[in-house]
Parts: structure tokens; C-alpha cells; sequence
């Protein structure tokens, strides 16, 4: 048994900023072994627009270009490295925060592939991201027969999800980011039954509406998922 953690950054945000994030300060943390001497492995992504081209930064930054790559980079990892009885934690901010909550719905849709399927990993990407299937469809439950499994995710912690309406758009100039935006809005907000505790800490200050918080829902199919949403004092970071 082990513990994988993944960390994903917001907008920006990197292992070298000036003012480290919590997920950055989560990642640094968390030790090889923990006090009951169990091994813990870290994944830390950094957030979108983070490349060194200039380019890359304000196209990232503006309307999350690379969102497929980091959820698909954080899958892979878990296909890695993941064993029956591991224990999964889930960390993000802004961005971040929806990467992993993306995250954790991939899995509870199409499952968990195992090694030697994760070639399969964008075919896995694509039916999550799809409006014409759900999780129960014959399609999605013969995908998982096949390839992988649903497995249970111990913690999902966020600071400030946002994605309600798809990745936020940063750029007035954007004026096409809506059709853009309509593939990754959330299906739902409710969590999925595969997490077993939910935390997401909000700013209660912040009136930008390119950052409205996507909120933390229960379940309604796991009466055992424990979720806690407090706001905090302050603004997104």
C-alpha cells in the first residue's frame, strides 16, 4: 500500500514563483514516508501558461490551452503507479482545481486503465469529455470492462475551483472562447461517488466574474462521502 498524491497549480503557477502556492507548499510537504511509514509518491503539475515563450503564457493563461494534457499527464501517473489498496489524494487551485476535479470524474467514468492500456488514455479522455454518453451507458461500462476500473479517491482538496461555465477566459479579445468553453463545463457539479472526502476552501471577497467558483456538491449516490466547503476571507489569488 501507498499514497499518491497530485498536486496541480492554477494559472502561472510554478514549483519557482515568487509567492508559492498551497498546492506548491502541499507538494514540498509531503514526505517519501509517512509517520506510519507508508511510502507516498508526489505528482506536482505546473499550472497552464507557465511555458517560457511569451506566446505560450498568454494563450495558456487566457483560455487554458493545455487543459487536456495536464488532466491526461495526472491520469497517466495514477495509471503508472497506482495498486489495489493505494490510497489516491487529489490537490488543486483555480485551474488546478478543476484539472483534478476533471480528474476524478475521468476515473469514475472511464475507469482507471492499467498499464498496458494506457495508450488508451486519450480514447478514455474523449468519452469523459463527451455529451452523449454518461457514465452508466452500455458503452462507457463495456470501456471499463476492458480496459480498466473504477478505484476509490481518498481526498479531493481545492482552493477556489472554477469551470463552472468552462475554463475562465481572461481575454476580452477572446470573443470566441463560449464555443470554446462549451466542451469543458463541468457535466456536474456534485462529486463523484468514487471520492470519499471532499474539501474545497472558496474566497468569499472575490467579485471578478471570470473567477465565479464552481461550488463542491455531495454525491447523492455515496450516503458514506463526506464534503466540507468553507469560505475564507480574501479574494483569488
Amino acid at each position: 500500500m501507498k499514497r499518491l498524491v497530485v498536486c496541480c497549480d492554477g494559472t502561472w503557477q510554478e514549483l519557482s514563483s515568487t509567492y508559492p502556492s498551497n498546492v506548491v507548499k502541499i507538494s514540498q510537504a509531503v514526505k517519501p514516508l509517512g509517520s506510519d511509514g507508508v511510502l507516498q509518491i508526489v505528482f506536482y503539475d505546473e499550472g497552464i501558461g507557465t511555458e517560457d515563450s511569451l506566446k505560450s503564457k498568454l494563450f495558456g493563461g487566457a483560455f487554458g490551452r493545455g487543459i487536456d494534457t495536464n488532466i491526461q499527464d495526472a491520469y497517466r501517473f495514477l495509471c503508472l503507479n497506482y495498486a489495489p489498496g493505494d490510497e489516491i489524494y487529489l490537490f488543486g487551485f483555480s485551474r488546478g482545481a478543476y484539472t483534478v476535479r476533471s480528474l476524478a470524474g475521468m476515473i469514475y467514468n472511464s475507469g482507471l486503465l492499467s498499464r498496458s492500456k494506457i495508450p488508451k488514455a486519450p480514447e478514455a479522455y474523449e468519452l469523459y469529455r463527451s455529451r452523449a454518453t454518461n457514465p452508466d451507458d452500455k458503452e462507457m461500462v463495456e470501456f471499463r470492462q476492458k480496459y480498466g476500473e473504477r478505484v476509490p479517491i481518498t481526498l479531493l482538496g481545492c482552493w477556489d475551483t472554477v469551470g463552472s461555465l468552462g475554463i475562465p477566459n481572461l481575454s476580452p479579445l477572446l470573443w470566441f472562447d463560449k464555443r470554446i468553453n462549451k466542451r469543458y463545463r463541468f457535466h456536474d457539479t456534485s462529486l463523484s461517488p468514487i471520492i470519499e472526502h471532499g474539501l474545497h476552501a472558496v474566497s468569499i471577497d472575490e467579485q471578478r466574474k471570470v473567477f465565479d467558483v464552481t461550488p463542491m456538491d455531495k454525491s447523492h449516490l455515496s450516503p458514506t462521502q463526506i464534503v466540507r466547503e468553507v469560505w475564507f476571507p480574501g479574494v483569488h489569488g
